[in-house]
Order: C-alpha cells, then sequence, then structure tokens
C-alpha cells in the first residue's frame, strides 16, 4: 500500500471548514456580457488570488488548538454559474504554494542558447516547511460533465497530519492530488490514480502529470 509520511490512521477526526466561492463584481459584468454577446474576458489578476484568500479567511477556524491534534481540510464548494466557475488545480497549486517559477540557464558565453531549468514554486505560497501545517488539504466540491458532485482532494505536504490516501484513493467520486513524494519544491500536481501501487515513481501506474480540467 501506499502511504504518505505523517499519514493519518482510517478512523481518525477531520475537522473540515465549508468556504463557498460566489460571484464577484468582475465575473458579474463578466456573464452579463456573455449574454449579450457570447463573448466575455475577465479574471485580471494573480492565480490563485482567491483560493489563497480563503485559505487566510479559514486560519481562525483550522490553526491549533482547535486543528492541532487531527487532520484539517478547507473545503471550498464553488456556487457560481457555470459561465465563470473555472477553478482549476492551477488555481489550487498556486494558491498553496506560490507561482509557478522557471529557471533560466544563461551561458557565459555569447553564442549558446539559453536553457530552461527546472520548474518551482516562486512567491505567494500560503503553505510551506513549518508554515500552516494544521491545514491537511484543501478541497473542491464541484460537478462533473454528468452533473455528479466530484470531490478533488489537494493533499498538503507540508501537513503535520495528513489524509491516508489509501483511504481516499478506493471511491470514485474522489481525486487526490499531491506534490513529487521526496521532490516537494517540483512544480506540478502528482495525481494519485492507484492507491494500492508500492511506490509513486515516474512512469508508474500510480501517478499522472496532470490536474482537472474546467469540465471534467
Amino acid at each position: 500500500m501506499l502511504h504518505l509520511p505523517n499519514a493519518t490512521p482510517p478512523g481518525t477526526p477531520v475537522i473540515v471548514e465549508v468556504k463557498e466561492l460566489t460571484v464577484n463584481d468582475d465575473e458579474r459584468a463578466a456573464i452579463r456580457r456573455f449574454d449579450d454577446t457570447k463573448v466575455a474576458v475577465w479574471g485580471w489578476g494573480p492565480p490563485g488570488r482567491r483560493i489563497r484568500q480563503k485559505i487566510e479567511d479559514a486560519k481562525a477556524q483550522l490553526k491549533p488548538p482547535i486543528g492541532g491534534t487531527c487532520p484539517a481540510v478547507l473545503l471550498l464548494y464553488d456556487a457560481r454559474p457555470v459561465t465563470v466557475a473555472l477553478l482549476h488545480s492551477y488555481d489550487v497549486m498556486v494558491a498553496m504554494y506560490g507561482l509557478e517559477t522557471i529557471n533560466l540557464h544563461v551561458p557565459e558565453n555569447g553564442g549558446h542558447r539559453v536553457t530552461l531549468g527546472r520548474r518551482t514554486f516562486g512567491a505567494g505560497g500560503k503553505l510551506k516547511p513549518g508554515i500552516h501545517t494544521f491545514l491537511s488539504a484543501v478541497c473542491v466540491l464541484r460537478r462533473n460533465a454528468g452533473g455528479e458532485l466530484h470531490l478533488d482532494v489537494y493533499d498538503n505536504a507540508f501537513a503535520t497530519h495528513r489524509l491516508p490516501i489509501e483511504q481516499l484513493g478506493t471511491l470514485s467520486n474522489i481525486t487526490l492530488y499531491t506534490l513529487p513524494p521526496g521532490n516537494e519544491g517540483e512544480f506540478g500536481w502528482v495525481r494519485v490514480e492507484d492507491p494500492a501501487a508500492d511506490q509513486l515513481t515516474s512512469g508508474s501506474s500510480g501517478r499522472s502529470r496532470h490536474g482537472p480540467s474546467c469540465g471534467e
């Protein structure tokens, strides 16, 4: 069975703080424009901004001593109309861990191409080693293309009490994402697809490097 470090045993109580995403002024205007012209542009600003704020708002309810002895989860429910309900795994990732940063390798001698290095996490993340470790995961409750409720669970790799993915992974209406085990500084989610796998290794059936699309 696959286990995450600090995973809590099955049967442990979990504290859940529910936050709702509702339409803001920018999105309300976008809905009107779309209804009138079938075209709308909105959402300027840093990616993950609203989720980042929801994490900040949940601190008072989830931080120790309330959330210090068992897993604590922030559950986001997107109550916005489908036109603007475009909450993507990328937004959750940059809100939790920081903006995407690509290292460029510039050669000392001219005439050589600049090469791309690793994709890592930059500024703006709410969750880091030793910071907000009481938060075990950020979860998003959404409706899939068939109209059924689905729960996306985004694991906090630095949490004191992590959720037991071997239990969550057996449920058909839950998808779980985590950072690459042993390489948590690498930008990108690992989708846990096979909780019975012996380990998460590159190319194994237990991981893939993608998140849910807006209409999935």
